[in-house]
């Protein structure tokens, strides 16, 4: 209650806490407005203006917004992102959680799957790229010899116009999503430990 009388005024220590308040959170302030508030204030005024590489720039309205309205590669390259998107995001959370839900587990030989799942964040991104790449190849790619296995002629992942966005999706996934898995499989994992123990979800046991 003493605390809250000494704050709730104008006197010496309410400005130096404000004063103390505002200098802990002038960095990201800063940062927030020049890295992001006035690029993206730019680009909105660029894009309303035509603005050649070179030489002058002059005001001209929502121009530009008609043109891209009716120029098809702007669909196909927004459907484009909205199907990979769509993908790619909802793949992460299920699989993250899953995996948390599975390595949650009491189970003989776990600690081997965790340190698994967690390796990947200390690898490279580029040998997950090199990897991935290797894993689509069409003639020796591991995918596709695993099918041959099984009778099943592969096809060429990269340069089917049906396969290639699923298979991105897929890349992109592990390229630079899998990598994070092992911390965020770490915060799930502890969430569900906790909230199994307390009982309120017992369908995870």
């Amino acid at each position: 209650m003493t605390n809250s009388r000494k704050y709730s005024g104008r006197g010496p220590l309410a400005r130096e806490a404000e004063i103390a308040g505002w200098l802990f959170v002038s960095p990201m302030v800063l940062g927030f407005t020049l890295l992001l508030l006035f690029p993206m204030g730019l680009a909105l005024y660029m894009s309303l203006t035509d603005w050649p590489l070179l030489g002058d720039h002059h005001f001209i309205g929502l121009n530009n917004y008609r043109e891209i309205m009716v120029d098809k590669m702007f669909w196909k390259v927004l459907g484009n992102t909205v199907y990979f998107t769509a993908g790619l995001v909802p793949l992460n959370i299920v699989l993250a959680l899953l995996l948390a839900l599975l390595l949650s587990k009491s189970l003989r030989g776990i600690g081997i799957f965790r340190t698994a799942i967690f390796v990947p964040v200390m690898t490279s991104l580029i040998v997950w790229a090199i990897v991935w790449k290797l894993m689509y190849a069409t003639e020796s790619g591991l995918i596709n010899q695993l099918l041959l296995m099984i009778g099943i002629k592969g096809p060429a992942w990269l340069y089917n116009q049906d396969l290639a966005m699923p298979a991105v999706d897929c890349d992109q996934c592990a390229k630079k999503c899998w990598p994070k898995y092992g911390t965020i499989h770490s915060r799930n994992s502890a969430g569900t430990q906790i909230t199994v123990r307390s009982g309120q979800t017992g369908w995870c046991r």
